[in-house]
């Protein structure tokens, strides 16, 4: 059953609707306007309802933690000032809101600046009046004033593509590893604890090794990892148990954490599981799968359900579903993220580096030469000279000039970041047109899975 005005009675008040504050009247007594310490309480209990899952639409407690700590001044990337509110000033209550995270991602190892809209939710009596997609313009000028040239989020199917987002990058697939095919014993040797935060060195090294599997990333560093230890707020949703498995002499060996409560009807996922350079992972996982298997019986016990195994939401590319395959284990079909790129150009300059590196090895090694990328109204064209990229410009092409490879729509996305290979984009996308230079284009944007976990 849909949410209704019911669901929404008796929620705290916005705080006051101060001049400075207000971006934009929007008619009917709804107020655009950057949100204060004063609209925390109000904020979090509207985003706690609007977020809810069906068919109940129970307040989500957990959302509520989430965004208190968001707006409170307690999280590293974000504060109240990072929120926008529709504030409707006859009742004096949120409406419609969204938040700015600011993340630093890395592609091939580089930073980028990178912008992430969360919990975005409008109010089900104030919907279809294109309240989100005029804050969506908004966020978008904060991100670009902050310098950020990507942008990310993690939503519904299809919504965000009319905001200018492509599907690009793998999300939540993984392996669901049921009761039954869990280890029944501990590993000799091995034993695993709770991570705290003296673990932070080796949790960092264990996470960069990792990222170096793929092509986008999200950077975690020290300070983060301290954070997810003893920082976060006990309830948020955002909060993950964080384990080390160690020899019996103390000797830790890999991470890895686990949602503290039992999701997708009963599963213990884990979202993340790294190794230290060097170390063996059929042990290290055996070790990490009984654990789940005790853990998960015990918030089985607590919540009253059965425990029906361990997801290993880590991708369709992560060594410890290597050393899973053949164990009967069931695939999880992955989602995926959306990814913005408003200025092409300015990102592949960015990364140019990586570009460049590809080339290194390749029979393009030294190239000399210049590719064009249509877009059909836009393009791009790169100009190589002795392997380096000297020059990335914006391009039209024309009918007297079409280009090395037409890419309808956003799917150059796709090719960018490694989601699809160019000739999976022109299986998909009958007018993905490839004229030439087909070689040139997969040697300097090969399919590479991504990893991104959110420093949210």
């Amino acid at each position: 059953m849909p949410q209704n005005r019911s669901d929404f009675d008796g929620l705290p008040s916005a705080g006051p609707a101060r001049p400075e504050d207000v971006i934009e009247d929007l008619g009917d007594g709804l107020l655009l306007r950057r949100a204060r310490s004063e609209d925390i309480e109000a904020n979090a209990a509207f985003q706690s309802v609007v977020q809810a899952d069906p068919p109940d639409f129970e307040p989500f407690e957990h959302i509520a933690h989430w965004v208190r700590q968001l707006m409170d001044g307690s999280h590293p990337i974000c504060r109240a000032r990072d929120f926008l509110l529709v504030h409707d000033t006859r009742s004096d209550q949120v409406v419609s809101s969204l938040g700015l995270l600011s993340h630093t991602l890395a592609y091939d190892g580089i930073p980028v600046p990178t912008g992430m809209p969360e919990l975005v939710g409008t109010h089900p009596d104030y919907r279809h009046r294109r309240l989100i997609a005029r804050q969506f313009a908004e966020v978008h000028r904060w991100s670009e004033e902050r310098g950020q040239l990507l942008q990310i989020i993690d939503g519904i199917p299809w919504y965000y593509r009319q905001f200018g987002y492509e599907m690009a990058a793998q999300n939540m697939g993984g392996l669901y590893q049921g009761r039954s095919l869990l280890p029944g014993e501990p590993v000799k040797g091995l034993g695993v604890r709770a991570a705290i935060e003296a673990d932070a060195p080796f949790i960092t090294r264990c996470f960069d090794h990792g990222m170096k599997r793929y092509r986008l990333t999200c950077r975690r560093d020290e300070a983060f990892w301290r954070f997810e230890l003893s920082g976060r707020h006990g309830f948020s949703t955002q909060t993950r148990f964080l384990k080390i498995v160690e020899t019996d002499s103390g000797e830790p060996r890999a991470v890895f954490n686990h949602v503290p409560i039992l999701l997708d009807h009963g599963w213990t996922r884990t979202p993340m599981f790294e190794a230290a350079p060097g170390v063996a992972w059929p042990e290290v996982v055996d070790a990490a799968l009984f654990f789940l298997r005790e853990v998960g019986a015990e918030l089985a016990s607590q919540s009253k359900q059965e425990h029906a195994g361990a997801a290993l939401v880590l991708g369709t590319e992560h060594p410890a579903l290597e050393v899973l395959r053949g164990r009967g284990g069931r695939p999880r079909r992955p989602y995926a993220w959306y990814l913005r790129v408003a200025d092409p150009v300015g990102f592949l300059k960015h990364v140019a580096p990586a570009l460049e590196a590809r080339l290194v090895g390749s029979p393009y090694q030294g190239h000399d030469g210049e590719l064009a990328l249509s877009f059909f109204r836009s393009g791009v064209r790169l100009h190589f000279e002795k392997g380096q990229l000297r020059e990335i410009a914006e391009w039209r092409p024309s009918t007297e000039e079409v280009g090395d490879v037409s890419l309808p729509d956003l799917s150059f996305l796709n090719l960018l970041f490694g989601h699809r290979s160019l000739v999976e984009i022109a299986d998909a996308f009958p007018d993905c047109q490839i004229t030439r230079r087909q070689a040139l284009v997969e040697t300097l944007f090969p399919k590479q899975p991504s990893f991104l976990m959110p420093t949210s």
